[in-house]
């Protein structure tokens, strides 16, 4: 629930930076956000540490939909 919760705050900054789910990435970016709010050392090496963990997700994510 907290999480659900945490990604709607995300996806409400995005929009109100003028960000909107239209662009492509949008679903990435947020992903990377919320990771580096639970850890945001993943900001020191973004190839190494965030990036992975940004596709790692998105992939495990886009099992679970099929």
């Amino acid at each position: 629930m907290e999480q659900d919760c945490c990604k709607t705050a995300i996806y409400d900054l995005l929009y109100r930076l003028g960000v909107t789910a239209n662009y492509t990435g949008f679903f990435h970016m947020a992903c990377a956000v919320s990771l580096c709010l639970e850890q945001p050392k993943r900001l020191l090496l973004v190839t190494k540490w965030l990036y992975p963990e940004v596709a790692k997700h998105r992939s495990e994510e886009r099992r679970v939909g099929k």
